[in-house]
């Protein structure tokens, strides 16, 4: 089941959905036949080619094809929409990796990144009649690609999210920022939004107009003039009196509006449903909306059973609202932007969301990690996640990267360079990379004194020695280990929170017994680890790796074809530590150093690292 983007569209700009039909061909990337072949053509008889429901993920639509990394050619023939003296924009939500469209025989060009959406113009290439598009998908694993040549999850490929045609007006909204801030601690109070409007103007003669917003029962109006062939940034404010301010237990949305007229009525609007919220850092606290707050939740895979990475509405809304039912409060998108509809749910079921570009493992010192290369990619994929999910009240939290090479100059001085792109891309929200354990455990990161909260892997006793220690009373000593490492980096910075970003095991379903890797195992695994964090109020929260099982990449050296890491399986089922997480969310954590009321630092924003 997928969701139709049509539905959420503004109501000045049509779409019509591409979705459907496809034909489609596989091809060798050391032959690339395709274009010798002439596949680009749009008079080719491709009547042979077997049909694809896209979106779709082809591992999962053809079997043949499971595993399989390379080029697949998908074409499709579409008739022009009537769009003249419209704009049209061709979109994809998302396809992994490198993209390569051509419309009607003419290349229009190429995007890579497998997790967020890219558009090209083509109100000029589409002709009356029948239109053929064409688009060659590469998901290869490479070096220089983000993620790289190693991956931890399943490599699906595919046009695997909506692909659709959008009407625009030709002066338009081109890009749209609210940010809502409470100005008072608690659940209601007064709020300042501050907004970031972009007017382009493509037509021929300049335009003259207004620009209208209102968020609840606030409004803000001003004069736009721009040239043509140009774009003018509009900045402004508006004082909300009392609004409700939104957190996990009450996850209240207002609506904002915004709109472009020319005096004859709106020409372009943009609506979407905000949140008043801020995550703010206080020493070695965290604080939402002035309230002291511990993030408490779960990694979550994109991946469904009977459709791999392509979205599966009911599976997703059933998958957050258990999350949600255990008590959680805080979702990570491992490791990669997920599809829209994810934070829309997020944001009405109160589920806060670390977003992540998929920068894993890079830096490490392997043959394949490939060099400064990745860092192009890198920094582009970061543009376009902070920009397209900016505006979603459930992102608290910008990652730049996950377990990468820290204390290699080129690596400290990556993450360093991400860090400061995102802050400067989005100044509202904490930023931060994921480290492995390997690695803060000792003072070779430069990272860390920049990062608003030390985000920290470990799997001791689990994973980082395989096998694990043999018995549960051995995971005494664990925690005795761990608990050592934890204090010693508090010691190195004292008023720096700290976020278990990972923690867990393995739990194979059906296996039990007081052994490793069963789920009764499994469970006291979390137990112990969890025990360990809440005895030290400086770590604000933690997050199980992970949610459900899910297929992994062949080039991980495991013994299971499955991530077996989940409180679920694959399709859902519970296993026995599902009850060691439930519990381990209402259990008691240590005392914020006697401190019952948040430290006023110019507010409920604190000093620095708003979110």
């Amino acid at each position: 089941m997928t969701a139709d983007p049509i539905a959420d569209a503004a109501p000045t700009r049509r779409r019509t959905l591409l979705d459907g039909a496809w034909r489609y061909r596989p091809d060798s990337p050391e032959f690339a036949l395709g274009e010798h072949l002439g596949w680009t053509d749009p008079d080719l008889d491709d009547g042979d080619w077997p049909v694809m429901e896209i979106p779709a993920c082809w591992d999962i639509a053809d079997p043949s094809l499971h595993g399989f990394e390379g080029f697949v050619w998908f074409r499709r023939r579409f008739p022009a929409p009537a769009a003249d003296g419209r704009r049209l924009e061709l979109c994809f939500e998302g396809a992994n990796y490198r993209v390569d469209v051509w419309l009607n025989g003419s290349h229009l060009g190429a995007h890579e990144g497998g997790f967020t959406p890219f558009s090209f113009r083509v109100d000029g290439l589409v002709r009356p009649g029948e239109n053929v598009l064409v688009v060659r998908v590469d998901n290869r694993p490479l070096p220089e690609r983000v993620p790289g040549a190693r991956l931890s999850w399943f490599n699906y490929g595919g046009l695997y999210r909506e692909v659709f045609l959008e009407e625009q007006p030709l002066a338009r909204l081109d890009d749209v920022w609210l940010d809502p801030l409470p100005l008072a601690a608690g659940e209601r109070g007064p709020a300042r939004l501050a907004a970031e409007v972009v007017v382009t103007n493509d037509s021929a003669v300049p335009f003259a107009g207004r620009l209208d917003l209102t968020v609840g029962f606030g409004s803000w109006a001003v004069t736009v003039d721009v040239a043509s062939d140009e774009s003018r940034t509009l900045r402004g404010e508006i004082d909300l009196a009392a609004v409700p301010y939104w957190s996990p237990e009450h996850p209240d949305l207002l609506r904002a509006e915004v709109s472009l007229g020319d005096g004859g009525g709106p020409i372009d609007r943009h609506l979407c449903d905000l949140g008043v919220r801020r995550l703010t850092v206080d020493g070695p606290r965290l604080l939402l909306n002035g309230e002291p707050v511990r993030l408490l939740g779960v990694n979550r895979h994109e991946d469904y059973p009977t459709t791999g990475r392509a979205h599966d509405e009911r599976m997703l809304w059933n998958d957050l609202r258990a999350i949600k039912a255990t008590g959680a409060n805080f979702v990570r998108a491992s490791h990669y932007p997920q599809h829209r509809r994810f934070y829309d749910a997020c944001d009405r079921l109160g589920l806060m969301v670390m977003d992540e570009i998929p920068l894993w493992g890079w830096g490490r010192g392997r043959w394949d990690d490939g060099g400064t290369a990745p860092l192009a990619a890198a920094r582009t994929q970061l543009d376009e996640m902070v920009r397209r999910d900016r505006n979603r009240t459930c992102v608290v939290v910008w990652s730049v990267s996950n377990e990468t090479g820290g204390g290699r100059p080129e690596v400290d001085e990556a993450n360093l360079d991400l860090m400061r792109r995102a802050r400067a891309l989005d100044p509202s929200r904490l930023v931060t990379y994921v480290a492995l354990h390997a690695v803060w455990t000792t003072p070779d990161d430069r990272v860390m004194p920049e990062a608003d909260i030390l985000c920290l892997n470990e799997y001791a006793g689990s994973l980082n020695a395989e096998p694990p220690v043999p018995t549960v009373a051995d995971l005494a000593a664990v925690r005795a280990m761990l608990g050592g490492q934890l204090d010693e980096l508090h010691r190195r910075f004292p008023d720096k929170p700290v976020l278990m970003t990972e923690f867990g095991g393995i739990g194979l379903p059906g296996h039990h017994g007081d052994v490793p890797w069963s789920e009764e195992f499994y469970g006291a695994t979390i137990r112990a680890h969890w025990e360990t964090f809440a005895a030290r109020p400086w770590i604000v929260g933690a997050l199980l790796w992970c949610w459900q099982d899910y297929p992994m990449h062949p080039n991980r050296a495991r013994p299971y074809p499955t991530g077996h890491y989940g409180v679920v399986t694959t399709d859902r089922r519970p296993k026995a530590a599902m009850e060691a997480l439930t519990a381990a969310f209402v259990a008691p954590w240590a005392a914020w150093g006697g401190q019952a009321e948040p430290t006023k630092k110019d507010g409920p924003a604190g000093e620095k690292g708003k979110a």
